[in-house]
């Protein structure tokens, strides 16, 4: 299945950009123009996807953490809980995107993203691991309505990634189980997760202060934990953005967010859903340029055990429109 989505979406991209007619030449250009409604210039969020078709590069980096992270330990002989340990975790990450606006309704973009997790403790460590990510991710976005305050979009991405993970914990149990080290039983684990969906983004602009930006998709995923045996997953979400340049002068806006996933191929080892709370400031004091720096809270049910992970990331996103 994987070779033949791959497949698909290079065949989309290729007939998108020789058989869609390029924009017309010698327009005066406004980087602001097709991400403005109602006077609205809309603030870029790295949480939710918007649906304007845009020119851009995106950079984005930032870092986090987790405290009392926990992971039982049991006997499988004889199905008891014999302790649990407890830790806290650290989380990097960057990623950088580029964005082509093929013609005035149709966008393509293409992203390459990198993190870790690591324990900052003894206990962390042998509950969580050392884990990096390597992914990708191709998106398409078509334009199918647009009005002076409404604008809906299509989109599909395209989404593999490759997982690296330090399971000294898993290791070691196995050792003291089988009295051996197998030829099987690796300390570093390998496995790839891959994921595909399709969907509609919004935005709507009541006010030349205000906007909102909301979005739903569907699709399947191949995960790092059930690498083989994909299932459906969904994300839906809304975020609001507030400019105070229309209404004080000042180059400020501010973002909030909420946002409903189950579609995380990048931590998918250790959950299935995430919910993320969010919220940023932002400077808007010009058309072809965003910086905002976002905290989101994010509560992760694990998928091995009853316990949830409380988490906080903080990063800084950089966009610079065309």
């Amino acid at each position: 299945m994987h070779p033949r989505i791959s497949t698909l979406f290079a065949v989309v991209a290729i007939l998108a950009c020789y058989l869609v007619p390029a924009p017309a030449s010698g327009q005066n250009h406004d980087p602001a123009a097709a991400r403005t409604l109602n006077g609205h210039i809309f603030i870029p969020s790295s949480q939710i996807d918007d649906p304007f078709i845009t020119t851009l590069v995106r950079t984005q980096t930032g870092g986090g953490f987790a405290t009392k992270v926990t992971r039982d330990i049991e006997n499988e002989v004889v199905d008891s809980l014999i302790d649990a340990l407890v830790g806290d975790l650290a989380f990097m990450g960057l990623e950088f995107e580029f964005q082509y606006a093929a013609t005035d309704w149709l966008a393509l973009s293409a992203s390459a993203s990198g993190a870790a997790r690591i324990g900052t403790g003894a206990q962390s460590v042998l509950a969580q691991g050392v884990t990096s990510m390597f992914g990708f991710k191709l998106r398409v976005a078509a334009r199918v309505l647009q009005t002076e305050k409404w604008i809906l979009s299509t989109t599909a991405r395209f989404q593999p990634s490759t997982q690296y993970r330090l399971d000294v914990l898993t290791f070691a149990k196995r050792v003291i189980e089988e009295r051996r080290i197998a030829e099987d039983n690796s300390l570093v684990l390998k496995s790839h997760g891959i994921g595909a969906a399709g969907g509609i983004r919004g935005a709507y602009a009541p006010k030349s202060w205000l906007g909102f930006v909301f979005g739903g998709e569907l699709g399947y995923a191949d995960t790092f934990s059930d690498e083989g045996r994909g299932d459906l997953a969904s994300e839906i979400g809304v975020l609001a953005s507030f400019d105070l340049n229309p209404l004080r002068g000042l180059p400020v806006g501010l973002l909030a967010s909420v946002k409903f996933d189950s579609f995380v191929v990048d931590n998918s080892d250790i959950t299935k859903k995430v919910t993320t709370l969010g919220w940023g400031v932002a400077y808007t004091g010009r058309e072809d340029f965003s910086l905002s720096l976002e905290t989101s809270h994010l509560i992760v049910p694990l998928i091995h055990s009853d316990h949830t992970i409380n988490a906080t990331m903080i990063g800084f996103n950089l966009k610079y429109f065309f």
